[in-house]
């Protein structure tokens, strides 16, 4: 039975246009239209999936870039300009330390040379800031204590003396002077086979008066030979004047002349 309009009518007489639809009998106006359907989604524009592209590869670079070691500060900010972030700061390369010049060598050595300048200035200045002069080697003068008479006390020794007897108002006993005093710096230096064989001395008749007269060097006699005289004695006996040259070679080859006649030593 069917209900309609108030009136009850079997099935059977129900239109087959107004039987029950799967709609659960809702009338048609009022089923959802297929346009108020929600239509499938609409592929990705090929912009879209371009743009989609460009950012995995822009997200991608960074590692890339990483990866790569920067050449300079040109390549750093395309890296981070490509990258969108900002850049992190990097230490600055040191430079490679520079081989050392040739010529420190010569450095070195200039120092060194500079030091024992130094050294040697501090040795040789005394506290008045003026540097000590090397002594000069010079004949020992001899006084009345030397001589016995006209003897020279030898003691002992049997070589050779030569003795220069002058004045300091004598203008030409120096060069007499300086002739003994060069002999002198070569025996003390053992310069000459002559060392240990011969000796020399000088006396200053300024001073010893005595000792020049007895020799007859000085005083008011008529003999007396005047200054500078150069006097040879062996082994403490007098030999006679020196006749050879008033220089220092002169007197080193009288010397070796006499010691090859064998007169030097006794």
């Amino acid at each position: 039975v069917h209900w309609r309009r108030g009136v009850y009518m079997p099935r059977s007489a129900v239109s087959p246009a107004r039987s029950r639809s799967p709609a659960a009998g809702k009338s048609p106006a009022r089923s959802k239209s297929p346009a108020r359907s929600k239509s499938p989604a609409r592929p990705a524009t090929p912009a879209k999936s371009e743009k989609k592209a460009d950012g995995e590869k822009k997200a991608d670079e960074p590692a890339a870039a990483d990866s790569v070691e920067p050449s300079g500060a040109k390549a750093a900010a395309k890296t981070t300009s490509a990258a969108g972030k900002s850049p992190k700061a990097e230490k600055p390369l040191k430079p490679a330390a520079p081989k050392p010049a040739k010529s420190a060598n010569i450095v070195f050595v200039l120092s060194a040379l500079a030091v024992l300048v130094a050294l040697a200035w501090v040795v040789l200045v005394p506290a008045g800031g003026k540097a000590k002069k090397p002594k000069a080697i010079k004949a020992p003068f001899a006084s009345e204590k030397a001589f016995d008479g006209q003897k020279v006390r030898a003691k002992g020794f049997q070589g050779s003396h030569v003795i220069s007897f002058t004045d300091k108002s004598c203008p030409h006993c120096v060069e007499a002077t300086e002739a003994l005093d060069g002999l002198e710096a070569k025996l003390k230096a053992q310069a000459t086979k002559l060392a240990g064989k011969l000796k020399v001395a000088q006396v200053d008749c300024s001073k010893h008066a005595d000792v020049c007269t007895e020799f007859g060097v000085a005083g008011d006699s008529e003999d007396a030979s005047g200054y500078p005289m150069l006097l040879w004695f062996r082994a403490g006996e007098l030999q006679g004047a020196y006749d050879g040259e008033r220089t220092t070679q002169g007197l080193e080859e009288w010397a070796i002349t006499k010691e090859e006649e064998g007169s030097l030593t006794q």
